[in-house]
């Protein structure tokens, strides 16, 4: 079955007018991108953008970890005189292509567009001078239980949390909206209007969204509504808006502006937020700048830290955008009113209990950190063990690239988390987090951390020292070629010393 849609939203809710078209199943999919044509402004006009939803597609597969296994021409002319082989455009780099290696996907959409000239569209001819023709990309996705209509909502950029799609191109991304109070619009609306459609908050744009006059009300409202299930507002299911017990309590709580926050409503959102930081990207997102802001950061440190605490550092590029994200979460905090709260009840005491934290990286989605070396993050002014916190979603990250195994013995099996659905393991630093004084880069990252199972983590820190140093010196050799990547040097007798006390 053929699933289409007529446009591609951006991040930034930008709606490009480029048709395409997703087909497949089980992991391998063609997706099409309709040809553009007719004469500018007028209004026969198709596809204007026909360049950029094509580059946006791209970056979107990528976030899915797509491999491209050909791409053709398939205008109808093209189709009828010449063969799958003649239509494939031979592209600089072999077939398949793996995304996820590529830095410059401007590079490979300007290759896609240019290889078109090669393919002769009527014989005689030998060469086209059109390069924005109907193409299919064929690509195999790793995640089998994807249906086409769950990737043509992610590549159209209108998967939202809930619909279970893993969109990781825009993880974490949430502050695309400048003020915090400009949910108030689709969250009053859906309390008044039960099982309202999205089209219809859109149409209502006056009530809906501040200004009342909007270029695209359906794009400004689908943004409007991502933020607030994030916020545990509203749900979205099959482009059913309907609110949340959460959201109509905050209802309730409105005053008389409509466009302001009132004190009750604050505390409502701050006791949701505060009770558990990793309950969806939106809330990670707020606490997370939040507590960097507390540890004393501040302008483009803030913001560069910042976009790596959540995983955009590969993804905003630019200090710009770096500013402008981090400047719109700072005014969520500031209306909700978390300056004033102390961050010891953001739980980073209960973090770093062990018990709560193996709970957290099972509960949390890991995160993506920018390759290379990273800044060690500033010390806290806690106990001697609380100094450096660590990220459950950088844990995350690393029981994931070991599969759920245990590192040290593949062969050890343990018991179906009942969160993460996946066999129980534990994430285990190799050069324990109390040691960053020691280390000008950050120790928090996957280079770092072992998956083990429970047995195996407890003989790296309760073993007697004939057992814990055969532990370690193995957990050292499967590490050691990776630390350096991270700007991480140390020696097997170093390290050792490190495990005089507990981790």
């Amino acid at each position: 079955m053929a699933i289409k849609r007529d446009s591609v939203i951006t991040d930034s809710g930008q709606l490009l007018r480029a048709a395409f078209m997703v087909e497949g199943s089980q992991g391998t999919f063609s997706v099409f991108l309709e040809s553009r044509g007719g004469s500018r402004n007028s209004g026969t006009e198709r596809n204007p953008d026909y360049s950029a939803g094509l580059g946006e597609i791209l970056r979107r597969l990528k976030g899915c970890d797509a491999v491209i296994t050909d791409v053709l021409v398939e205008s109808t002319l093209a189709k009828k005189h010449l063969s799958p082989d003649e239509r494939s455009l031979k592209l600089s780099m072999p077939y398949p292509v793996l995304l996820n290696q590529l830095k410059d996907l401007g590079s490979l959409r300007s290759e896609l567009q240019s290889k078109q000239l090669h393919v002769g569209s009527v014989p005689p001819q030998k060469t086209s001078s059109n390069s924005t023709r109907r193409l299919r990309m064929d690509i195999l996705l790793h995640d089998k239980t994807l249906a086409a209509e769950n990737l043509a909502e992610l590549l159209a950029g209108t998967a939202l949390k809930g619909s279970g799609i893993s969109d990781t191109s825009r993880e974490g991304q949430v502050f695309t909206v400048a003020k915090l109070h400009y949910v108030n619009g689709v969250v009053y609306y859906a309390a008044e209007h039960p099982q309202s459609e999205l089209e219809h908050l859109a149409l209502h744009c006056t009530d809906t969204t501040k200004s009342g006059n909007v270029k695209h009300p359906l794009v400004r409202v689908r943004t409007l509504v991502r933020l607030a299930v994030g916020l545990g507002l509203l749900n979205l299911e099959k482009q059913k808006v309907k609110i949340t017990d959460l959201g109509q309590a905050y209802y309730e709580a409105r005053g008389d502006d409509k466009w302001a926050l009132t004190e009750k409503q604050q505390k409502i959102l701050c006791s949701h937020i505060l009770s558990d930081p990793y309950r969806s990207d939106t809330v990670y997102a707020i606490t997370a700048l939040f507590k960097l802001y507390k540890d004393g950061y501040r302008g483009e440190e803030l913001s560069g830290q910042y976009a790596n605490e959540i995983g955009k550092g590969d993804v905003w590029k630019s200090p710009v955008t770096y500013e402008g994200f981090t400047k719109f979460g700072l005014s969520y905090i500031a209306e909700l009113g978390l300056m004033d709260v102390h961050e010891d009840e953001l739980l980073i005491k209960s973090l770093v209990v062990e018990r709560h934290y193996q709970d957290k990286v099972n509960i949390v989605k890991p995160i993506n950190l920018p390759s290379g070396k990273l800044p060690k993050p500033k010390a806290k002014a806690a106990s001697i063990t609380e100094r450096y916190p660590s990220n459950p979603r950088v844990s995350k990250s690393a029981l994931v690239s070991a599969a759920f195994k245990c590192e040290l013995d593949p062969s050890h099996t343990t018991f179906l988390n009942h969160v993460s659905k996946q066999q129980h393991m534990e994430a285990h630093h190799l050069i324990p987090m109390k040691c960053q004084d020691d280390f000008e880069n950050a120790l928090d990252v996957p280079e770092n951390i072992l998956s083990l199972c429970p047995n195996c983590h407890r003989k790296i820190h309760l073993a007697d020292n004939y057992e814990r140093v055969i532990a370690i010196e193995q957990a050292y050799d499967l590490k050691k070629e990776a630390l350096p990547s991270r700007g991480l040097s140390v020696s097997i007798a170093k390290l050792l010393t490190f495990y005089g006390g507990p981790d």
